[in-house]
């Protein structure tokens, strides 16, 4: 059940996201943005000109998203 909630808060962050790119802060350079998921300890962070999307646990290693190329 929590694995269809998280589902769900994902498809639903990503809608926003897509709808208003620019609407979430700049976490780091260059220009990786970050949105929180609702009611889950997790962000997506991505870069609106990419076809990459990173779905991260908000509190441990908070920028090995760095290491993505």
């Amino acid at each position: 059940m929590i694995l269809f909630r998280t589902e769900a808060a994902v498809e639903r962050t990503l809608e926003l996201i897509a709808d208003w790119p620019i609407a979430f802060p700049v976490l780091y350079e260059p220009d990786i943005r970050s949105a929180k998921l609702a009611r889950f300890p997790y962000r997506v962070e991505y870069v609106v000109a990419s076809n990459v999307v990173v779905v991260a646990h908000a509190k441990p290693q908070p920028r090995y998203c760095r290491r993505v190329p």
